[in-house]
């Protein structure tokens, strides 16, 4: 099934299968300027998921590019969703350009079964209603601690920040996805991972989030705490967005 601009075609019917019934499925969403933006590396993810999880056989990254082709696709957000009888694309407008997000302490009611926290799977409602808890109250996502009291990620991005002109972000333990942005700044920049609170963050010269769908995204504030803007946020934000905007890229 085809899902654009709320219009749907049918391809095939979807099927009632673990996906549907149990949320056995992986899903991956990046955006699509002139052509997907590291496509490789989604489908890449999205292929260790199926295999770790025993979905079905990988997708082949090749024939995928080619049908996402023909669909012609441009500057739109793409969620790609996996189960053993599925394949669904869905396409959303990209979100509205924003300087500054704001974030608020939640705990991470998430299961912690390592497979569901390492791979993007739809099992995803916690995620969903951390979310829509921290928009109600006005903010624009919720930052997750860990039942150790560590900072994880927020519902939909990964986390860094600065100090001392140092990056650092929270351990893979800490309980949280292996982002594709997350992986581009740590392959890009010296960056300690680590454990850590709330405080760290309050104390740091800037705090970002990241994600495909909104690239490099610094934090004003953190519940009433205001944070500290960091000029090194400002140019791994410009890099990024340079990387993934070249055609050659």
């Amino acid at each position: 099934m085809i899902q654009i601009d709320e219009r749907t075609f049918a391809l095939a019917p979807l099927q009632p299968d673990e996906g549907f019934q149990y949320g056995r499925a992986v899903f991956e969403t990046l955006p699509v300027y002139k052509k997907p933006v590291l496509f490789l590396e989604h489908i890449s993810r999205l292929n260790r998921g199926l295999e770790a999880l025993q979905i079905r056989k990988p997708v082949n990254p090749v024939w995928l590019e080619i049908e996402l082709t023909k669909l012609q696709l441009e500057n739109c957000v793409l969620k790609i969703l996996v189960s053993e009888k599925n394949l669904v694309f869905q396409t959303r407008p990209l979100p509205a350009e924003k300087a500054n997000a704001s974030l608020t302490l939640q705990p991470d009611w998430r299961s912690r079964h390592p497979l569901l926290l390492e791979h993007k799977t739809v099992q995803y409602m916690a995620g969903l209603l951390a979310w829509e808890t921290a928009c109600r109250d006005g903010y624009d996502d919720a930052l997750l601690i860990n039942p150790a009291g560590k900072v994880a990620e927020s519902s939909r991005s990964n986390l860094f920040f600065v100090k001392n002109g140092q990056l650092h972000t929270p351990d893979l333990a800490c309980g949280l996805l292996p982002g594709i942005v997350r992986a581009w700044v740590t392959g890009q920049y010296s960056v300690e991972a680590g454990f850590y609170t709330p405080e760290n963050l309050f104390q740091a010269e800037g705090v970002f989030i990241c994600s495909s769908v909104i690239g490099i995204r610094p934090v004003a504030a953190i519940d009433d705490q205001v944070l500290g803007q960091s000029s090194l946020i400002l140019k791994i934000a410009d890099h990024y967005r340079g990387a993934v905007s070249d055609p050659a890229k």
